[in-house]
């Protein structure tokens, strides 16, 4: 049986030690490694919680409690793109630089980089893993086809 059912006391004060080390990362002034890779392991001690999930908890309590850094969703569609994108598995600290990298060379404010990647892989993929590209017959813009594209082919 699930813990979150058998003894919620206990997962609560698991989830609740999560929590405080996602608000001390989010709350740094710059993503370490070391502290990504252990807050990412941390989730280990919650029922059937993998990054897959756990990057929305990340995410909320990051977004809404107006911390430092946000640290974004990682699902199984964000992966899937990344590994498309890279050519290889990219682990959460790697995909959290990307887009603050992104963010920094375009000048561009907290969170539009994510929000750009999801709305550009939501426009012109599908939600497989892999992702494949969906049918462009619909798209009118040419150049954005060929950036789709680009996605697959490398």
């Amino acid at each position: 049986m699930p813990l979150r059912i058998s003894k919620p006391e206990e997962f609560a004060r698991t989830y609740l030690k999560v929590i405080r080390g996602l608000t001390e990362v989010a709350s740094s002034e710059k993503f370490e490694f070391a502290a990504i890779e252990s807050l990412v392991r941390s989730l280990d001690g919650l029922d059937r919680v993998t990054l897959n999930f756990g990057s929305k908890h990340f995410y909320f309590w990051s977004m809404f409690r107006n911390q430092k850094k946000i640290l974004y969703i990682y699902d199984t569609r964000m992966k899937a793109i990344l590994k498309t994108l890279a050519g290889r598995q990219v682990s959460y600290f790697s995909y959290l630089e990307f887009l603050e990298r992104i963010e920094e060379i375009e000048q561009l404010e907290q969170g539009i980089a994510e929000r750009g990647l999801f709305a550009f892989s939501n426009n012109f993929f599908s939600n497989s893993n892999p992702p494949k590209l969906k049918s462009i017959s619909k798209i009118q813009n040419k150049h954005q086809i060929e950036i789709a594209k680009s996605f697959i082919d490398g």
